[in-house]
């Protein structure tokens, strides 16, 4: 269910486990590739642990993907870069440390 996976990835960002947010919002645009909604979900992920690279290759498939939505994705995807930017990437927190 992509609402869940989307409310799922919200609730581990509110507990600033942004890896396991990470994985939702991707496992949504798996499930529901043409909603962008879940598209800026992954996106902010990626910009909150400074991931330049990989959120401009998804900004690329997203706006190939669905380029009706060119103005909602350039406004987000715009923002979300340069606060990107900003950030170092950074070891995991505590609580996204997975078990080897």
């Amino acid at each position: 269910n992509p609402a869940a996976l989307g409310a799922m990835h919200m609730y581990h960002t509110s507990r600033g486990e942004h890896l396991r947010a990470l994985d939702f919002a991707t496992s949504a645009v798996l499930c529901s590739p043409y909603n962008p909604n879940f598209w800026i979900h992954q996106a902010r992920s990626l910009a909150t642990l400074g991931r330049v690279q990989e959120l401009e290759t998804m900004r690329s498939k997203a706006l190939r993907l669905m380029p009706e939505q060119r103005v909602l994705l350039e406004e987000a995807y715009g923002s979300l870069l340069e606060q990107a930017r900003r950030e170092k990437p950074s070891a995991p927190a505590v609580n996204d440390r997975r078990p080897p």
